[in-house]
């Protein structure tokens, strides 16, 4: 079953133009002692900051029909051409894609031709493209109106204001002028980087990574359960070998021990899994042209705070584990993961996301986690 937002018409009168983003500004690192009680005061691990950069993938359906796709017949305004060219297409997806292409390109956000798959790769732009993973409803052969899977890739975009109404602005120009709805083969991700493509230091690496296994229950408690399962796209890192017997403290300790990025990599993921992580820190190898921890468990959605929302989450997340001295980190799991009263909202609100706390607060789920031999890990 898919729910659907009600499109308003492909092209809505917009006179926006492309907004670029600023390419200068750093985040302070923070100095003070930490207070895992009240959240939010830490040293740093490193002696500068990093510059937060991310990029969102949407997986969506569409309700599409080729007669919905009418190129404009009119001249535009003058200064306010197209540089995508109007055509009729032989097929749904193509003619889907170019029409994306434009509703984004007329709200002011920068997007590649779809016919111009040779630059998909360089994240300059917005990216209109399919996913085969995505399972659409079977239309009628005699039905001209099809369901066609689409993904929508951001560019590389700064965690400020700049960033976060570009995205908005982008998940806008699609849901208004688009049929969209999403089912339980679609994912939202979030990737994750330093400005850019520098990558991260490995103490940034470690400290992230341990935060995410040493509370994973209380992160699990913000998705459906079938975003929890290990033969899922996005299974959780405990499930992987080297975790699967530790209890979260243990776990937390086996990261703190690797010593170089391979190590890191060979245990926090798979080479060998077709089905990534629901953190995956593949792109994270030198072969790898992104440099980014891509965040993976989200349900699909096209709501825009959601998605804001969670953007928010993740790289604040990936903010902290940078600013945060390893051993605090380790404390704050050995003292608080199995503390009755300290769930996911209290784990944000550490954070210093207080406002997504409450975002949350009525929407968590509830999952009954097995107790490992030890005794912990149990509960809700």
């Amino acid at each position: 079953m898919i729910a659907y937002n009600e499109g308003k018409g492909l092209y809505p009168s917009c006179s926006q133009q492309s907004t670029c983003l600023a390419q200068s500004g750093t985040m302070g690192n923070a100095s003070s002692s930490p207070s895992p009680s009240k959240g939010g005061s830490y040293r740093t691990s490193l002696s500068g900051p990093i510059q937060i950069t991310f990029g969102v993938e949407l997986e969506f359906i569409v309700e599409f029909s080729r007669v919905d796709y009418v190129p404009l017949e009119t001249p535009e305004p003058e200064g306010q051409s197209s540089r995508l060219p109007r055509r009729r297409g032989l097929t749904y997806l193509q003619p889907l894609r170019i029409a994306i292409a434009e509703a984004l390109e007329k709200r002011g956000v920068p997007v590649y031709d779809p016919r111009e798959s040779e630059k998909f790769g360089m994240y300059d732009c917005w990216t209109v493209t399919t996913d085969a993973t995505i399972k659409c409803p079977i239309s009628g052969l005699n039905e001209d109106r099809r369901y066609i899977p689409i993904e929508v890739k951001t560019r590389i975009l700064r965690m400020d204001d700049k960033g976060i109404t570009e995205l908005r602005r982008g998940i806008v120009a699609i849901t208004e002028n688009f049929k969209t709805g999403v089912n339980e083969s679609c994912g939202l991700h979030v990737h994750v980087g330093n400005d850019g493509k520098k990558g991260f230091p490995l103490t940034t690496l470690k400290t992230l990574a341990g935060l995410i296994v040493g509370f994973e229950p209380h992160a699990n408690s913000l998705h459906p359960a079938r975003r929890c399962q290990p033969d899922s796209w996005c299974a959780p890192l405990s499930n992987l070998g080297g975790f699967e017997p530790l209890s979260p403290l243990q776990r937390v300790l086996a990261v703190e021990r690797t010593g170089s990025l391979r190590s890191f990599l060979e245990l926090t993921g798979d080479p060998l899994a077709v089905e990534p992580m629901a953190v995956n820190f593949g792109n994270l190898t030198s072969a790898s042209r992104k440099q980014t921890v891509e965040f993976r468990q989200h349900e699909g959605t096209m709501e825009e705070e959601r998605v804001v929302m969670w953007v928010r989450l993740v790289t604040r997340l990936v903010k902290v584990a940078h600013e945060m001295l390893s051993t605090v980190y380790v404390d704050i799991v050995r003292e608080k993961v199995d503390v009755g009263g300290f769930g996911v909202l209290e784990l944000l609100g550490w954070m210093m996301l207080d406002d997504v706390a409450l975002y949350y607060s009525d929407k968590l789920h509830e999952h009954q986690w097995a107790k490992l031999p030890d005794g912990s890990g149990g509960g809700r």
